[in-house]
């Protein structure tokens, strides 16, 4: 096949041209994206149920519906958190789960359950999580000019963002949604006038009764008339403006009176329950969901030219793009490209020295970027996207790619010393096709075991498998076709190389000599080289006990995210002012700051609803130095201002951390206490946490959400003798406490409540001050009736499928087992409640021990694939005693620069296992097609293979070194995400290719030895 390749160039050459140009425009076709669009397997459940306790709603609400959704199919676990008024339940089903197939039967269980849960709850909503639901940034919108207090600029901001800038955002193809929190919404309130309402005897049930009759629909009817049918509108009843509220007309006895005369009506903002803060001032923020078959980079041009023309448009309006999560897709694309220049920089020199012309390291410039362009057209064919872990596989693709043309080059090279370029080129190739094809499968075999993992990163790592398979399949393919047509095209042919050409012989060169000196003091003193070995290989077994371990290498950011529970009963404006108070503190070192304070209007929000005591702040540094600075302060700041409040500060999570739950504390305790939630669990609680604080004093330990409130009390007996009932009391607190609607007004775009207003005052003085009207209408005093007392309780409650719980969190655990078993002794035996453990210690343990077994998997498939290509059972043991050598090296070079066992040096062993053994294939296939030579010694046959293949086995693995070397001087985001994979390739690499060159030919030499 390949003769008859090179003797058709031009052939050869219009064919790959033209699936270049199929692969160009496959190019431009494959979405962007930050990572594979996956269905996640979580679904969230959220319900709404006004002016309940958190306790009250746990007990009647959530565990009534929690326990109906336990009985899903699939399902792997369920948590809730429940608030005042409010509850979340997140489910998550093992992966692989049909999450259509199962949001609709939540959806089913949820409108079962609607016939037992209470009938203030509203309709839960059932929200289904997806990788293309996570925003890809965000945009602010701020008023200039002095204007951020005005109330009415700001609601004008508010509609004009929802109105036209969403609606023109959502209308690029590129977005499948824009989601909007910061909104502030109008309403109308009635302020009744006491003595004109007690002179008509009008009560609060009168004015409500009264609007609610003159707020009708009627529709339309159809009508016949005589031989013509037509459409009957019915004039228009309903309210439209505060004008037609105020102009309401009804009759007291003979006396007709207007709405205006018993009330005050006007309309303002309303009460929110929650605020979104850019720079200490009000703002809307716009979240942009990004179709799944987008390209980024048409999203991100398109996006800045809408907002642009909306900047020049609306000067008044401050336009700002942040928390911009393609951050890190960017560095990706970039970093494949350097990698690719740099891998053909490096190869171009390597070949330039070696072979000492100009010709054949120009191959490299032109074969690589082919097999890379065609890797594109297979993506787009698989369906594949162009995401982080696809470019992860394509950049570690490429050295393997650089590899494979460095061999066929060095190999025909070597051939044309004594034979015509043809002979040169088929022979050469020919001869190197199966260790290629070996090194092919090997290597897929390493990756592919990866998408066993459990759960998402199983998922995560297929398109990186498939990136790898595809670039190394059309690698492999490229260097046994186009590279010999070319070579024979770019070098005289039909004739023996002349002088000039040929290459320096293996025996003349000084690296040959070096390489024969080195191999004979091996084989000289075999016991000291095994005691080296063995010495890094015990060396590592310690290293590896001491090692770090995490899920992902942390990143240092100029940003920070800081959560705040106040732990107190603060209203929505205090929270604000607090949160003014502290960002003005970090004024030197911040450039940016958002704020969201209590509840946000996200539709899609993945994270757990804030309470108006709660706050999530996004601080921007200038700098990594100034984050570290800024950390230091909110804490102090927090600890000496309000020690009361629960804070956690933290660098914001990349999609990676999101996906893989890095959130999680290193040591999370789900305490059971008893059935009633009450002071003394939580005095039992505060003992347990000042237990663990005081033996072990490096533990950083969280309060619990526990606050004091208000209960209000009737008097049952008073209310009888004054001729009340409950419910009249109710609908009278319900109005003082501005939290009864009397109906609402449609203007056309939306419905706006009406409302009672009663002025703020202090609680007690309102009990004080207030009447309620009896049955037979005479005003009773409310502090006739009530009992108004202080009451305290928890302001959050977790559930599970072991019903409510507490959680205890505890961070910065040294000795996770000594710990947990304290703590478990305490509980058990001292309070008698029932506990159990989960937190990031167990999933990394998890994590790593799935991934040891994938490691185990690949080994044994390189097993396989080895016997099968070499008809031996014992050769690929001998080619897999270089893995131990080379993971061990790894590992102690991971340990020497203080670096982590993570997912990406995990990946890094995983990579060793697939690219160190190609060069010990090649070697021992070189070694036994010199053995079959006639008048070939055993030992002869091994130093000249070793000589024949060192000038590849050099060139590859010094490319691959120097690739990957820079990431250990860079301090971007993702140097410091490489920077392990890095540290593990360089030691695996550096010791496995000596072991390569040296010990593998010594255990060779060895066995078949000692066999003949």
């Amino acid at each position: 096949m390949v003769r008859f390749l090179i003797q058709r160039p031009v052939a050869v050459v219009t064919t790959i041209i033209a699936l270049l140009l199929l692969g160009y425009a496959a190019s431009r076709k494959i979405p962007v994206s930050p990572l594979p669009d996956l269905d996640l397997p979580e679904i969230y459940v959220r319900l709404t149920q006004k002016n309940v306790s958190a306790a009250e709603m746990e007990n009647t609400t959530v565990a009534p519906l929690r326990t109906q959704l336990q009985q899903l199919s699939g399902l792997d676990d369920i948590h809730s958190e429940t608030v005042d008024g409010y509850g979340d339940i997140t489910l998550k089903f093992k992966y692989g789960t049909d999450i259509n197939y199962v949001f609709l039967e939540v959806n089913q269980k949820v409108d079962l359950s609607m016939n037992f849960l209470p009938r203030n709850v509203e309709r839960p909503e059932v929200v289904k999580s997806s990788v293309s639901e996570i925003p890809v940034f965000y945009i602010t919108l701020s008023l200039k000019n002095g204007d951020q207090n005005n109330e009415t600029a700001f609601a004008d901001l508010g509609e004009f963002a929802r109105q036209i800038i969403k609606r023109r955002l959502e209308q690029l193809p590129e977005i499948a949604m824009v989601d909007i929190t910061g909104l502030h919404y109008p309403e109308i309130y009635l302020t009744p006038k006491q003595a004109e309402m007690r002179s008509l005897g009008l009560n609060e049930s009168s004015l409500q009764k009264i609007i609610a009759d003159n707020n009708i629909q009627f529709g339309d009817t159809r009508v016949r008339d005589g031989i013509f049918e037509y459409t009957l509108h019915y004039s228009s009843s309903d309210l439209n403006s505060v004008e037609d509220i105020r102009n309401i007309h009804f009759k007291i006895g003979r006396r007709l009176v207007r709405l205006r005369d018993i009330a005050d009506i006007d309309i303002r903002n309303q009460q929110p329950k929650g605020l979104f803060n850019y720079n200490n001032a009000p703002a809307i923020s716009l979240a942009v969901i990004k179709q799944s078959d987008a390209r980024m980079n048409d999203l991100r041009r398109k996006t800045e030219d809408v907002l642009t023309y909306f900047r020049n448009s609306y000067p008044n309006i401050r336009i700002e793009k942040t928390i911009d999560e393609t951050a890190l897709l960017d560095f990706s694309i970039t970093n494949l490209k350097q990698d690719l220049l740099l891998g053909i920089s490096i190869a171009f020199v390597l070949l330039f020295i070696f072979f000492r012309n100009i010709r054949t390291p120009l191959l490299i410039g032109i074969t690589v970027p082919v097999a890379l362009l065609l890797s594109l057209l297979f993506f787009y064919l698989f369906h594949l996207s162009i995401n982080i872990v696809s470019l992860s596989g394509m950049v570690l693709g490429v050295g393997l790619m650089i590899d494979n043309s460095i061999i066929v080059i060095d190999n025909i090279t070597q051939k044309r010393a004594y034979t015509t370029m043809d002979d040169a080129c088929v022979t050469g190739t020919n001869e190197i096709i199966r260790p290629l094809l070996s090194s092919l499968l090997t290597t897929v075999s390493v990756f592919f075991p990866l998408v066993f993992l459990s759960g998402i990163a199983g998922a995560l790592f297929f398109d990186e498998a498939m990136a790898i398979t595809i670039g190394l399949s059309v690698s492999f393919v490229i260097a046994i076709t186009l590279l010999p047509t070319l070579y024979r095209v770019l070098h005289t042919s039909g004739k023996k190389a002349k002088s000039g050409l040929r290459p320096v012989k293996a025996e003349e060169s000084k690296a040959s000599l070096l390489y024969e000196h080195c191999i004979n003091w091996v084989f000289q003193h075999p016991v000291m080289v095994i005691g080296i070995l063995l010495l890094i290989v015990l060396s590592s077994a310690v290293a590896g006990l001491k090692i770090k371990r995490e899920q992902l290498p942390r990143i240092r950011k100029p940003d920070l995210f800081v959560n705040i529970d106040w732990n107190g009963n603060i209203n929505i404006y205090e929270n604000e002012r607090r949160l003014h108070r502290l960002i003005d503190s970090c004024a030197g070192f911040l450039q940016s700051s958002e704020a969201l304070i209590g509840q946000q209007q996200y539709l899609l929000n993945q994270d757990k609803n804030l309470s108006t005591y709660q706050s999530r702040l996004y601080l921007n540094a200038y700098n990594n130095d100034f984050a570290d600075s800024l950390k230091d302060r909110v804490r102090h700041f927090m600890s000496t201002q309000y020690p009361e409040a629960l804070l956690t500060v933290q660098p914001p999570k990349t999609i990676f951390e999101k996906l893989f739950g890095e959130d999680e504390p290193d040591l999370l305790a789900r305490v059971q206490p008893a059935p009633d939630f009450d002071n003394v669990i939580h005095d039992k609680m505060q003992a347990l946490g000042a237990r663990v604080r005081e033996r072990f004093a490096e533990v950083n330990i969280t309060e619990l959400p526990f606050r004091k409130g208000k209960v209000l009390i009737p008097d049952l007996e008073k209310l009888a003798l004054y001729d009340l009932n409950v419910s009249l009391l109710s609908n009278r607190m319900q109005t003082i406490l501005n939290a009864s609607e009397l109906g609402d007004m449609h203007t056309g775009q939306q419905f706006i409540p009406i409302t009672f207003n009663s002025p703020e005052q202090p609680l007690d003085k309102w009990i004080r001050e207030t009447y309620v009207t009896n049955t037979k209408s005479i005003p009773i005093p409310l502090a006739a009736v009530v009992t108004l007392k202080d009451r305290s309780g928890f302001s959050m409650i977790e559930g599970g499928r072991q019903g409510a719980y507490f959680s205890i969190t505890m961070n910065n655990v040294t000795n996770v087992p000594r710990v947990k078993d304290s703590l478990s002794k305490w509980i058990r035996n001292e309070a008698g409640w029932q506990v159990e453990f989960t937190g990031n210690y167990f999933s990394r343990k998890r994590l790593l021990k799935e991934m040891l077994l994938v490691l185990t998997v690949s080994v044994l498939l390189l097993y396989f694939i080895l016997a099968a290509q070499f008809e031996s059972f014992l050769q690929p043991v001998i080619i897999l005693i270089e893995l131990p050598i080379s993971l061990s090296a790894a590992v102690l070079v991971l340990y020497l620069f203080n670096s982590s066992l993570n997912i990406m040096s995990m990946i890094g062993l995983i990579t060793i296992c697939g690219i160190m053994i190609n060069d010990s294939i090649l070697k021992i296939d070189t070694i036994n097609q010199f053995k079959k030579r006639p008048g070939k010694s055993l030992l002869d046959a091994i130093h000249d293979a070793g000589k024949a293949r060192l000038n590849s086995i050099v060139m590859t693995s010094m490319t691959t070194i120097l690739s990957v070397a820079p990431f250990l001087f860079g301090s971007d985001i993702g140097s410091v995400l490489q920077k392990p994979l890095s540290l593990t390739i360089l030691g695996g690499m550096i010791i496995g290719t000596l072991v390569s060159l040296f010990f593998i030919p010594l255990v060779y030499w060895w066995y078949y030895n000692k066999k003949s």
